[in-house]
């Protein structure tokens, strides 16, 4: 959303995942996972240098994806809420919009003077039902998947400059939406990012199960003689040993070349950059 807030939706994380494998450096990470279903769930990044919790209210419930929390940028309070929307939810559409209702009422009765932010993937959910339950103003007017305007940031009081929907970095068919208060945004184009950054093609070697389970298969017809009556032939053997050692490796797990860019995060390894 800004330099000072991130929202992540439909996070796919569960309680065996560590918060530690999904750290971004500079930030704190606040979680609601989704319980006893696949994908789904929400979280927050909060900028480090800024005090923030998780906000719970009384009648909180865990069959909404709805994550409230708490920052306190300088002099002010901005309570930041992180919403998913099922296609398919579990739960009746006026359910969660009543739900949404009562929490932002519950929020702006403990801190009146605060912002409040709603944002995420709201799906089939009723822009303007939304706004009348909450009284929030959406700020999103471009749509962030195909023709539909599905991730959506309602504010409670005008607090961006500008908002500005981008193509995602990931294979997501979901646009990202950029607000912020500052300068105007300037959208970089591949080949640009491609120019301006320093670039290098490295090799690796993709490695995936059915590749392990083909060399394995192959293993007990490895058919290798080592001439042990000879002490001359021991760096020969060794040679050809190693010789047909790499010719496996190229067989069963080709070498593969891909792009590393200087602006790409440093935990992108080969491997990591070929998958996004």
């Amino acid at each position: 959303m800004c330099a000072n807030f991130s929202l992540l939706v439909c996070a796919s994380l569960k309680k065996r995942h560590a918060d530690h494998h999904v750290d971004i450096a500079g930030y704190s990470v606040f979680r609601r996972d989704r319980a006893g279903r696949r994908v789904g769930g929400v979280a927050v990044y909060v900028n480090s240098q800024m005090r923030a919790a998780p906000w719970m209210y009384p009648n909180d419930s865990p069959l909404f994806e709805l994550l409230w929390v708490h920052v306190r940028a300088g002099a002010c309070d901005v309570i930041v809420g992180a919403l998913y929307h099922p296609p398919k939810p579990l739960y009746q559409t006026s359910e969660l919009l009543n739900h949404i209702e009562v929490s932002v009422d519950a929020v702006e009765s403990a801190f009146p003077a605060a912002l409040v932010i709603l944002a995420g993937d709201f799906n089939t959910l009723s822009e303007d039902d939304v706004i009348a339950r909450s009284a929030l103003c959406s700020i999103v007017d471009q749509p962030t998947r195909g023709a539909n305007k599905l991730d959506r940031i309602c504010v409670s009081k005008p607090c961006y400059t500008s908002i500005k929907v981008v193509a995602p970095t990931d294979k997501s068919d979901h646009k990202a939406v950029i607000a912020h208060t500052g300068p105007a945004l300037t959208t970089i184009s591949k080949s640009l990012l491609h120019y301006i950054s320093n670039t290098s093609r490295v090799t690796y070697r993709r490695r995936s199960p059915n590749q392990h389970a083909l060399f394995l298969k192959h293993l007990p017809h490895l058919d290798f003689t080592i001439d042990a009556s000879d002490s001359d032939s021991v760096q020969s053997n060794f040679d050809e040993f190693y010789q047909n050692m790499q010719c496996f490796l190229d067989q069963f797990y080709p070498q593969r070349t891909v792009t590393i860019m200087s602006t790409d995060p440093d935990f992108t390894t080969p491997t990591i950059k070929a998958q996004l």
